[in-house]
């Protein structure tokens, strides 16, 4: 029997509720999944043990109970090496090395080529003209060629490696010809003078020296002339050395000039107690030079340690020797 009207209505109506029961229990189902999701915390990969997978940045725990093997220096600074090769230790002033004087124990290669440029600029300036040299230049030429021979000088004895050395003892005898020649402003002096200063241009641009040695120079009173050298080395304490360690601030600012202005009185300090020298046998005036040598020495180790104080000291004790020696002997 086909179903009534009645029947079809209640039979839609019983399908309409079982659609949206099923609809009402799926949203639930949904629902409570997205809170689930939102509550609960996330899961992170936990991060690396570094000290178990990794080694260390540190190679010894304490590199001196670890790392050192043997017995160590007895003296760590005897075997510092800085921009010279001057030892940090000052030396014995009175001992000569196996072949001549260790000069490399005074003054750096680097400060006699240093100083020999620095004077080659000086000499182009004023070396020019017979009218510039006659109202003063050829003072200037004097002091100037007078320290070139003493450079030279020693540049010929040099016992390491050093620029200029094959062309040294012609050079130094050349220049100090030309510093003795310069006392007077003679037409003959400006045109040695002008040789000269060509001849310093071509070594400093890498050329050579023709002249050959003198046979005639046997002494450092015939090098250099003793007042001009001094001067440097007055020159070098009063202008550099006790500026650039008059603060801690000059002091770290001028590291190089300072030792490069002691190692020159080191070497001055040296020479001006040899044989025929004015006052070279006297032995208290032997013996500030020995005194002299020896703090320009100690300032250049202060420098390289860094430590100020040292070599703010060493100075004072320069200006004690210069002032004493000065009263005696001046």
């Amino acid at each position: 029997m086909a179903p009534t009207m009645k029947q079809r209505s209640l039979r839609s109506l019983f399908q309409v509720i079982l659609l949206l029961l099923f609809s009402l229990a799926n949203h639930r189902i949904c629902w409570a999944g997205t809170q689930n999701e939102a509550s609960a915390p996330l899961r992170r990969a936990k991060p690396p043990n570094l000290q178990k997978t990794s080694p260390s940045p540190v190679f010894f725990g304490n590199a001196f109970a670890e790392a050192l093997e043997g017995e160590r220096p007895a003296d760590l600074l005897s075997s510092f090496s800085g921009r010279t090769g001057v030892q940090t230790q000052s030396p014995d002033v009175t001992e000569p090395a196996e072949n001549g004087y260790a000069w490399s124990r005074l003054i750096s290669a680097t400060t006699l080529e240093d100083e020999v440029k620095r004077i080659k600029f000086a000499v182009d300036s004023s070396i020019t003209t017979p009218g510039r040299y006659k109202s003063g230049g050829f003072k200037e030429g004097r002091q100037y060629f007078s320290m070139l021979a003493f450079l030279f000088a020693i540049i010929a004895e040099y016992d390491d490696e050093v620029r200029w050395k094959n062309q040294a003892a012609a050079a130094r005898d050349n220049f100090a010809r030309a510093g003795f020649n310069s006392k007077v402003d003679t037409i003959q002096s400006y045109n040695e003078a002008k040789l000269r200063k060509i001849d310093l241009h071509e070594l400093v641009s890498g050329g050579s020296f023709s002249s050959q040695p003198s046979k005639d120079l046997q002494g450092w009173e015939q090098v250099c002339d003793l007042p001009l050298i001094m001067r440097r080395l007055e020159q070098a304490h009063h202008k550099s050395i006790a500026e650039g360690t008059a603060s801690k601030n000059e002091f770290k600012k001028q590291s190089d000039n300072l030792i490069h202005e002691a190692e020159l009185v080191a070497a001055i300090a040296y020479v001006t107690r040899q044989e025929n020298f004015e006052y070279w046998d006297d032995e208290t005036y032997s013996n500030y030079c020995k005194a002299l040598e020896a703090n320009a020495l100690e300032v250049i180790r202060a420098v390289k340690l860094d430590d100020y104080q040292a070599a703010r000291k060493a100075t004072g004790e320069i200006s004690k020797i210069c002032s004493d020696c000065h009263e005696g002997y001046r």
